[in-house]
């Protein structure tokens, strides 16, 4: 850039201004001023000061300022170099100007003005830093002029002077509107200015690179011990820990969407390795994180804008009962777009007071690239509310490689299965018409898969063989010493007959039979033999009788034939209730062997036959199945449970003895391997034929 007060002839004043003799080179630029009204800066005061007015007539001035106009230059160079020394940030530096160019310089105007750029819908924009903003029209071109050939500008008139000094590092022009006569002596105080301004951008620049440096290398830190953890838990873990030590902050919480439905549920909390899915606190970050994923952008409690408040409800009730001063969260994306997740930042005061290391300044709304963004902006870092602003700015920045990271997470440690079909709902997401194409084929190759076709029954167990034991004679029954369902032994007693009525009436023959000896006797004493004959046939038949219940006699135990268990026969209550003989007392089926009887439905008839398989699981014992073959289905069917049945019997063994005659269950008979489709669909395929009468 040309030094504003130079000339382009070889002789300058002592001063700082230029000579008064005008060069064949300044000659050459004059008819450009008078055309356009305006001229840089230093031709207009360096060679020959002249004022471009409405008329566009050339006015000359004095070859040199007045010493009233050097002492006004010589003060107003002193006050910014004091000014530029003691403003230590860029807020207080632009006071300072302003200040200094309107108290001495006499300015009515200073700003800052930055041309639109090439981005449709961008304006041009004018920060008045004193002053007012009535400029002229044409100032955009004016700084494009300056930006352009990098060199001051200016628009003058009768009564005052428009100064446009280029800020090359910013694309931006300071603007000075002064009186012309005080402009005549302060060019080189504006050229100053406007390099302090430069320098200061530049450095602003610097140190926010720095700081972006050093907070990528942070990122890139952080991204590599996440992807060194074996798992996603752990990786999601070592993530936010990460977190909660490089912001500082109170804690952290990461939030992923399940593959299913699209919620955000709490994965992981710094310094938490458990997490209580049932508890308030995780119900209420929970909320904040499907806020979060709702609104699709950073947001930050307390809100910037008061627009803003009413979408931040979580936000609030969360800051509100866990005591924070800032909640940041911020939504995750992977590199694709696809939305992973969010993160939740909880600042308390004493953190959010604390400055940062490294921490980047940026403006709130700033777009997200992808990239750590920087902006021109120096922030006090001991402001709490811009510490939050600088973490949310991180967060930001950090967005998509930090979602790119936890989807890698998530995807490492799929299955191969799983891994196929979020591909193949990505690649048929907004694709109708493939997806339903897709859909029918796979419909149809699992409807051809293979598969058993097996019978769903009710089973139940039943002895091979049955004996039952009678009552050997009439008498009544003394007591029952057994009862159904317990396991007897062969010759074991199983009830007992009162043998009163037995006595009683052997004693009574035994009586009569001595009779008839005595009297048989008597008839051969007296030769009657014929008598005799009749008495001895007698006392034949009574010795017979008296046998017969002395037989009864020793028999009144009634005793099991076989060892087996005790199917029927509850005579407790019937003890002294007189027995009919040959009525049945009880009913012995032996265990060691057992019959399945399978009820097979009507319609599942034509697939059974004898030889397949059944299985069995009763209600007794859930936990044991059991296999057995078909040996024959009875041709008759039955009505069982009210259902119309075919019975099919299996022979299980039962050497353990565990199964009881009278267990019920349930049983699956394997007929054969058909596609999976006719197992689904023949039975309805065969009603709605029936009800159409094909």
């Amino acid at each position: 850039m040309k030094p504003i007060g130079r000339s382009s002839g070889s002789g300058q004043a002592a001063d700082g201004c230029a000579a008064a003799a005008v060069t064949p080179a300044a000659a050459a630029v004059r008819p450009r001023i008078q055309s356009c009204e305006s001229a840089r800066l230093e031709d207009i005061i360096g060679v020959s000061p002249v004022a471009s007015v409405s008329t566009s007539t050339i006015v000359a001035g004095p070859t040199a300022p007045a010493a009233s106009q050097r002492n006004v230059a010589e003060q107003l160079s002193a006050q910014l170099r004091q000014a530029v020394t003691s403003a230590d940030t860029m807020e207080t530096l632009q006071s300072s100007i302003a200040r200094v160019l309107a108290d001495t310089g006499q300015a009515d105007l200073v700003g800052w003005f930055q041309p639109a750029g090439n981005r449709i819908g961008e304006d041009s924009q004018l920060t008045v830093w004193h002053g007012s903003s009535d400029t002229p029209a044409d100032i955009d071109e004016l700084a494009r002029t300056a930006l352009q050939n990098e060199t001051s500008v200016c628009q003058t008139s009768a009564a005052h002077t428009l100064s446009l000094l280029p800020v090359t590092p910013a694309q931006a022009c300071l603007v000075v509107r002064q009186p012309t006569e005080i402009a005549r002596g302060n060019a080189l105080s504006l050229e100053y200015i406007a390099a302090v301004l430069a320098a200061r951008q530049t450095e602003t620049r610097r140190d926010l690179a720095e700081r972006a440096a050093r907070q990528s290398a942070a990122l890139v830190e952080l991204l590599s011990l996440v992807a060194c953890e074996s798992g996603e838990r752990q990786g999601q873990q070592r993530l936010v820990d990460e977190l909660q030590r490089h912001l500082q902050a109170d804690s952290v919480i990461l939030g992923t969407h399940e593959a299913t439905r699209p919620v955000c549920r709490v994965r992981a909390i710094s310094n938490t390795p458990e997490i209580d899915r049932h508890a308030p606190r995780t119900q209420r970050l929970e909320a904040v994180l499907q806020e979060s994923t709702a609104r699709a952008e950073a947001s930050m409690w307390p809100a910037a804008a008061a627009e803003q408040r009413y979408a931040l409800l979580a936000h609030e009730q969360l800051a509100a009962d866990s005591g924070w001063q800032s909640v940041l969260a911020c939504p995750l994306r992977a590199e694709s777009g696809e939305m992973v997740g969010s993160l939740v930042v909880g600042l308390s005061a004493k953190n959010t007071g604390r400055p940062t290391a490294g921490a980047i300044a940026a403006p709130v709304d700033a777009p997200t690239t992808g990239a750590i963004d920087v902006a021109a902006t120096d922030v006090p870092q001991a402001d709490p509310a811009a510490t939050a602003a600088q973490h949310l700015n991180f967060l930001r920045a950090a967005s998509r490689s930090v979602g790119t990271t936890v989807a890698a997470l998530r995807r490492s440690h799929q299955s191969a299965f799983a891994r196929w079909w979020q591909s193949c709902r990505r690649k048929l997401r907004g694709n109708t018409g493939m997806a339903v194409l897709v859909g029918m084929t796979l419909l149809a190759a699992v409807a051809l898969i293979p598969m058993d076709y097996r019978v769903r029954c009710e089973a139940q167990l039943q002895p091979v063989s049955r004996r039952y034991v009678a009552a050997p004679f009439d008498a009544p029954l003394k007591n029952c010493l057994v009862d159904p369902g317990d396991i007897v032994r062969a010759g074991q007693t199983l009830a007992r007959l009162d043998g009163r009525e037995v006595r009683w009436e052997l004693a009574g023959l035994r009586a009569d039979m001595k009779k008839a000896e005595k009297e048989h006797s008597a008839h051969l004493s007296r030769q009657a033999f014929g008598e005799a004959a009749v008495a001895r046939h007698e006392v034949e038949r009574l010795r017979n009788r008296s046998g017969l219940l002395a037989d009864r006699e020793q028999n009144l135990e009634v005793r099991s034939p076989i060892d087996g268990v005790v199917v029927m026969g509850n005579l407790r209550d019937r003890e002294g209730v007189p027995l009919e003989m040959g009525q049945s007392l009880f009913e012995i089926a032996p265990l060691d062997q057992l019959v399945m009887e399978v009820g097979i439905p009507e319609d599942d008839i034509p697939y059974v036959e004898a030889g397949m398989t059944i299985r069995l699981r009763l209600h007794a014992l859930p936990a044991t199945p059991v296999e057995a073959t078909i040996v024959r289905i009875h041709p008759r069917a039955e009505l069982r449970d009210n259902d119309n049945v075919f019975v099919a019997e299996a022979v299980l063994d039962n050497s353990d003895q565990t199964l009881r005659p009278g267990m019920k269950g349930a049983a699956l008979v394997s007929t054969g391997r058909r596609p999976l489709g006719w197992n689904l669909l023949h039975k309805p395929v065969a009603h709605v034929a029936g009800w159409l009468g094909w």
